[in-house]
Order: structure tokens, then sequence, then C-alpha cells
């Protein structure tokens, strides 16, 4: 899976992190600095960021209008979408009405009415009840409510990061943490393992900054 080039981190504009966050910014030109999470997973960090708006045309403002409503327009064209839906269900209910109608199968109260047939009255026999036996009702007791524990938010895991040092190699950070290289080298996009800059953040694959589970 190939990243779009454009693709940086406010750190480090020549470099970036394999998965969505929030210090990957784009370095197109004119293009925004601020990314959500949403447009990484869809167009930053997938072959599909050949047809990102920012890569085709990252020197035209109309590629992508202002900078602020560039995450909105999606949003919006369902809305749009969405409210064309809704008059088009309002339109066929209209035009199924009007058939009903026009088709005089519900005629007017006394328009080409049909007298109804008078039906002779009978007299019936009368029937004597007899008296009824009392039913006595035992009250069922409901069973007491179960009381269900509220469930308790897990924190989502926070990706452990190392900040390289002066003398660090990739291969002696993947054995302090335990991880192997080429998944260290993949999860920070590194073309190179032997080259890696003093001062740069990586993100320790499969490794999670420790959270302290909340108290009920």
């Amino acid at each position: 899976m190939t990243h779009c080039a454009w693709l940086g981190s406010r750190e480090d504009p020549r470099t970036h992190f394999a998965y969505p966050l929030e210090e990957n910014i784009c370095g197109a030109p004119n293009g925004p600095r601020s990314l959500d999470l949403a447009h990484q997973t869809r167009w930053c960090l997938t072959d599909d960021h050949s047809a990102c708006s920012f890569f085709v045309a990252p020197d035209s403002i109309a590629a992508f209008g202002s900078p602020e409503s560039i995450h909105t327009n999606e949003r919006h064209r369902w809305n749009r979408r969405g409210i064309f839906v809704a008059m088009g269900g309002v339109l066929v209910l209209a035009i199924i009405a009007a058939v009903i109608l026009s088709s005089g199968q519900f005629p007017a109260n006394g328009a080409n009415s049909t007298p109804r047939e008078t039906m002779p009255l009978v007299n019936l026999p009368t029937v004597v009840q007899a008296p009824s036996t009392p039913t006595f009702v035992v009250p069922t007791i409901a069973p007491a409510a179960t009381m269900t524990p509220l469930p308790i938010d897990t924190p989502s895991p926070i990706p452990l990061t190392y900040t390289v040092q002066a003398g660090d190699t990739l291969a002696k950070i993947a054995g302090q943490f335990g991880v192997s290289v080429s998944a260290l080298a993949e999860a920070n996009n590194i073309k190179d393992p032997t080259r890696i800059r003093t001062g740069a953040v990586l993100v320790i694959p499969g490794k999670f900054v420790p959270t302290k589970t909340p108290t009920p």
C-alpha cells in the first residue's frame, strides 16, 4: 500500500505516521495543514490518495474550497442527497393519491350510492342466565427487579512512542521494545532502516501506554 506523497507530520514534514493521527498534516501547496482522521483513513493512507483533490490539483484553491470547510463537504453532499430523496418520495405519494381519486374508488357521500336492503326484524327468544359462581383471583406478586450495573467506559489505548536519541539505531530501538526491525520500520514508514533522524518520534507497533483502570 502506498501513501500520499504530500502527507507529513507536524514535527517533520518529510515523514508521517503510518496510521491516522492528529500529528499527520497535509503538505500540499495551499492545502489545509490539519487533516481529520476520517480523511486520512479514506485518502491519505490508501492507494486511493491519487484521487484526493489536494493530490490532483494541489495549487488550485478551487480544487478543495476553503480549508475550514473541506472536512464538511462530504457531509453536506449527503445532506443534499437526503433532501432530494425525500422530495422524490413526497412527489410519488402525491401521484399515487391523484390516481386513486381519479379512478373513482372513493365516491362522495350520496353519489351513485345503492340503497341498502331493509332486513325484517326477528324476535329472538329470551335467554335466562343461571346465577354465576363467584371466582376468586389470587393476585400474582411480580418478582423483584434485578439491578444491572452500568457499563464502565474503557479508554482507548494510546500508542507508545519513542523519541530517537543521539547514537540510536533502528535495531537498538527495536530490541529495547521487543519488536522486529521490519515491523518498526513499516509502522513509521521508514524506507532506509539504517538512516533515522535524532529527535524523530517513532511509534512502537503493538505497544501502548499503560492506562489506569477506573474505579467503579
